[in-house]
């Protein structure tokens, strides 16, 4: 048994608790056939840390959450945390989206009013 699994033990005492969900999760994502060198433990954020990953604001990520866009806060204890791996997976996401590209032909050439003569 390995050290997730013997935490999933301990925490599934304590049924109904954040940390028994998160290592539910944690287990979940890894499947059941995982050998050592694959057991890494899920790692939690706190807001703090969410924002300089993300480089937003806690309004914009709050506003975010409410509308879907962006992955769920668990409550643990007195304090609210993400999973990394799904801050991780919001800004893949993101990056992968399409990006905005300046039609350069389109555009005239500007003239800065600074010519020499």
């Amino acid at each position: 048994m390995d050290l997730l699994q013997i935490a999933h033990v301990v925490a599934t005492a304590r049924a109904g608790s954040s940390a028994a969900l998160l290592l539910e999760h944690a287990l979940e994502a890894t499947g059941p056939s995982m050998g050592a060198a694959e057991s890494t433990p899920e790692v939690v954020l706190k807001l703090e840390q969410v924002e300089v990953h993300t480089g937003m604001k806690k309004s914009y990520i709050y506003r975010e959450m409410e509308k879907g866009t962006f992955p769920q806060r668990h409550k643990i204890g007195g304090g609210t945390h993400w999973l990394q791996s799904d801050i991780q997976r919001w800004i893949a996401a993101r990056s992968n989206a399409h990006r905005w590209q300046p039609d350069n032909t389109a555009m005239p050439a500007v003239d800065s009013g600074t010519t020499r003569h």
